[in-house]
């Protein structure tokens, strides 16, 4: 199982006990996970489902839920989304089957696996003469054979007595995912298919993952500007939830192997740090951060262990190439004003930032009217970094700080050389 390094352990649950209230009264709904594009909403369905095959009925020691994930994404190779939600329907139905040790059980499924496929068999031959056999090696002329001869509504009312005869025993739970990455108008042509479907099945619950900005922009593109989005939107979503872009923990988990590569002694301090600079950045784009990280270091580095203090560095500087135009970091160890670099990244980032520094400064301590930056303190280390990036390095000073440790000067050289990759 996948780390949940956003903490959606709560919200997951919450959807998997909405889920089992709509089970027990046999319910029909169809709901939505909101969320922007790397908040996490894939891997939230993912456990979700998890969640979901684990539960068992009390009275049959059978599974509550028949789930079915629809990635509408990764079958948008069939022109009409129909086609896709039979596939898949079939896929899951031969998995279930798959595992069933109960014989009866087992018949009634392999008889659903037939039917649906003769859903598709009946209609093609009906009009076309050609056998569905051969279509189903070629997906895509599947597609359009359905669009040019299917009469929808003859195979939607088969789909749904299908849905209807696994709905008497388990709650069907169909999962829309990928939605986002579709383009506009088959997206929307999914959300017309699946209300088309499932709509007011008993004890069907269908959960679409989507990202409403994007969804709005797809039905004004499709129906002009004055679509009324959630009035068209109401019709086949009953409510939402919203998926923030949560907050990471156990990064030095999660990217174990970009860690590794630095001499880690202030854990818990450098999963706070890295907690703090990630604040606004989705999962996807943080992944992508540590990836250049670790792939720039082993590049330009053939030493076993360096200092966290160039781990912290590194992972700062692309955290801030994500949120600035263009990337600068003398505003993080100067005294003055940045209103420009404030606006930009905003002000509670801009704040917490400057506080590394700001720390050191409060220290009582001063060498050569310098600032002193504590050698077994790795933000301080890194302060000093940031400020040699502008300021000539001398007798283990630079700009308005200090540090004794005796192998700065070499930390600042290497940290230097990586900073020009980083930024690019």
């Amino acid at each position: 199982m996948k780390e949940d390094v956003l903490n959606r352990e709560p919200f997951i649950q919450q959807i998997v006990e909405l889920a089992k209230i709509l089970s027990e009264n046999r319910k029909n709904c169809c709901f939505a996970i909101e969320g922007e594009w790397g908040s996490g909403k894939s891997f939230v369905l993912e456990m979700i489902q998890e969640c979901l095959k684990m539960e068992q009925s009390e009275i049959t020691g059978t599974d509550c839920f028949f789930v079915v994930r629809y990635d509408c994404w990764q079958y948008d190779y069939y022109e009409e989304p129909i086609v896709a939600i039979i596939s898949v329907l079939k896929e899951q139905i031969e998995k279930y089957i798959s595992v069933l040790s109960d014989a009866t059980k087992k018949q009634l499924f392999e008889s659903l696996k037939n039917a649906i496929t003769k859903i598709a068999v009946e209609a093609i031959k009906s009009k076309t003469g050609v056998n569905f056999g051969d279509i189903i090696k070629t997906p895509e002329d599947d597609g359009k054979i359905y669009d040019q001869y299917f009469g929808f509504q003859n195979v939607i009312k088969k789909v749904q007595g299908q849905i209807v005869e696994i709905s008497k025993d388990q709650t069907v739970v169909i999962i829309v995912d990928e939605l986002d990455r579709c383009l506009p108008s088959y997206a929307i042509k999914v959300l017309e298919r699946i209300h088309h479907i499932f709509n007011e099945l008993e004890n069907v619950v269908v959960i679409i993952a989507m990202e409403k900005k994007q969804i709005e922009n797809s039905l004004h593109q499709i129906y002009g500007d004055e679509m009324n989005v959630d009035r068209y939107l109401k019709k086949i979503i009953s409510f939402s939830f919203q998926l923030d872009n949560g907050s990471a923990n156990n990064f030095t988990e999660k990217y174990a192997s970009f860690v590794e590569m630095f001499s880690l002694q202030e854990q818990v301090e450098l999963e706070k740090f890295l907690k703090e600079i990630t604040q606004g950045i989705d999962i996807r784009t943080q992944e992508k951060i540590f990836e250049k990280a670790e792939n720039i270091h082993k590049l330009i580095t053939d030493q076993d262990k360096m200092d966290t203090a160039i781990l912290a560095f590194e992972i700062l500087v692309l955290c801030l190439k994500e949120k600035m135009s263009i990337v600068s970091m003398n505003w993080i160890v100067d005294t003055s004003s940045y209103p420009a670099v404030e606006s930009e990244i905003g002000n509670d980032y801009f704040d917490s930032i400057r506080n590394f520094a700001n720390l050191i400064r409060q220290y009582p301590e001063k060498v050569n009217y310098k600032f002193v930056c504590k050698e077994n303190n790795f933000t301080d280390k890194m302060i000093f970094i940031i400020s040699g990036l502008n300021n000539v390095y001398e007798n283990n000073g630079c700009g308005l700080y200090y540090c004794a440790d005796k192998e700065i000067e070499q930390k600042l050289i290497f940290s230097k050389k990586v900073y020009e990759l980083l930024k690019i």
